[in-house]
């Protein structure tokens, strides 16, 4: 079949001064064997040399586009380059992450044979870098084991991706869902993505999960990252929580959500109290311990809050994370412990 009939697929790349990144997305799609693609690059109101990186690649190949906006977020910058868009299939490409060169190739193909499915996913991988003189070096990575594997009824999808969401760049997905769906909501600052697709499986979108060599998609660890920021992570996922509790109907679903919101509460609670956030942390335990609606889990995060300021950092950080079938002997244990520890103390 000669290229200029083959299916167009756009890749979306949103980008917030991500210059000392951003060619080496662009060189992955460069790569890419499946040739009959346009690149949409938004540049989010960027102050570095986003443009001026992202022009000399448009320059070279008319296939990739320039866009900029204000800086209105990464939720708002896909939404522009999905309007600007004119894929029949759509592949989402953050500024500081890479897809393998047989990703478009291989996911294209499963869609075209697969018409019941609707967004396609693979594997992926983490990996890290270092900069110098304004560019980044590649230095190694790993696979991320937790991606959930969907390929059952859309009730299994939602219930695993309310637990855990994949990369948005690990997709391809219709254009079809976004008609259906809609666009990423511009008010979440992060975990825009896992909303996206929890709202796919609310409305029976069908997902399925392909692992083929040469289509993983590559996660960037990075200090600047958004998931590395705690002040802007822990409200979007705690807003993220409570959008997906107005989404849903299912009961499994909702009781599931609530938990996993309540166990991000004590968890959260547990790393201030370890950074030494007393207060805060021990809150938040007491939030946790009166969501979770499991006596012996509330017993767990009570414990928690109250032996804050008595406990040593990490046997706290321990007993969190003791599952909950051991949780009573792990607490006779931890006061054991701390009262062995005070003695000491007091010595």
């Amino acid at each position: 079949m000669h290229e200029d009939v083959l299916p167009l697929v756009t890749i979306i790349v949103p980008s917030f001064n991500y210059a000392r990144f951003i060619y080496q997305s662009l060189d992955s799609v460069l790569a890419q064997t499946w040739r009959n693609w346009e690149c949409v690059v938004v540049d989010d109101g960027s102050t570095d040399d986003t443009r001026a990186v992202v022009m000399s690649y448009a320059e070279r190949d008319p296939r990739i586009r320039y866009i900029h906006q204000e800086n209105r977020g990464l939720s708002a910058a896909r939404n522009k380059g999905i309007e600007r868009s004119r894929g029949e299939f759509l592949q989402f490409l953050d500024a500081d992450d890479l897809i393998e060169e047989r990703k478009l190739e291989k996911q294209i193909e499963f869609l075209r044979k697969h018409s019941d499915v609707d967004i396609v996913y693979g594997g992926a991988m983490s990996f890290t870098s270092v900069e110098s003189d304004g560019r980044s070096r590649i230095i190694g990575g790993e696979e991320l084991t937790w991606l959930p594997s969907i390929s059952g009824s859309e009730r299994d999808a939602l219930l695993a991706l309310i637990r855990q969401p994949f990369p948005a760049h690990s997709a391809l997905i219709r254009r079809s869902v976004i008609e259906d769906v809609g666009l990423f909501d511009e008010q979440l600052k992060a975990c825009e993505d896992g909303h996206f697709w929890v709202r796919c499986a609310a409305i029976g979108k069908r997902f399925r999960q392909i692992k083929i060599e040469g289509s993983l998609a590559f996660y960037r660890i990075h200090p600047a990252s958004a998931c590395a920021n705690p002040r802007l992570m822990r409200p979007a996922f705690k807003r993220w929580r409570r959008e997906i509790a107005k989404l849903v109907k299912d009961a499994d679903a909702l009781k599931l959500n609530h938990r996993l919101a309540a166990e991000y509460e004590g968890y959260s609670g547990i790393e201030d109290i370890t950074q030494g956030r007393m207060l805060s942390g021990a809150w938040q335990c007491l939030k946790a311990a009166a969501m979770i609606g499991d006596p012996r889990k509330s017993l767990k995060w009570l414990y928690c809050a109250f032996a804050a300021p008595l406990a040593p950092r990490e046997q706290l950080e321990s007993l969190a994370w003791t599952p909950i079938s051991k949780t009573a002997i792990a607490i006779l244990r931890h006061l054991l412990r701390l009262t062995t520890f005070k003695l000491r103390d007091g010595r």
